[in-house]
């Protein structure tokens, strides 16, 4: 949840898949779908995240979706993170 804050990086679905063993789609799949739809949270590839900000990753780096908050989700942040609670 508080990933979400994190304007470039985001919450990436790999990082959660390894650290809680599933997907954040099998967890909160409808929850996601929703603020996707309302505009309220973005996905993109780590590629394209990486893409805008060059990091430590390189090429070799696997690709996973990541979700963050968009503009008008973080005037609205409470409404988004009262979905996954």
């Amino acid at each position: 949840m508080t990933g979400l804050r994190l304007t470039e990086e985001g919450v990436s679905e790999q990082e959660f898949q390894a650290r809680f063993g599933k997907s954040m789609h099998e967890v909160y799949g409808k929850e996601i779908e929703e603020l996707l739809q309302l505009g309220l949270i973005e996905s993109q590839t780590t590629s394209e995240v990486f893409a805008k900000q060059p990091r430590n990753a390189g090429p070799e780096a696997e690709t996973s979706e990541v979700f963050r908050l968009t503009k008008r989700g973080r005037l609205l942040g409470n409404q988004v993170f009262m979905r996954f609670v």
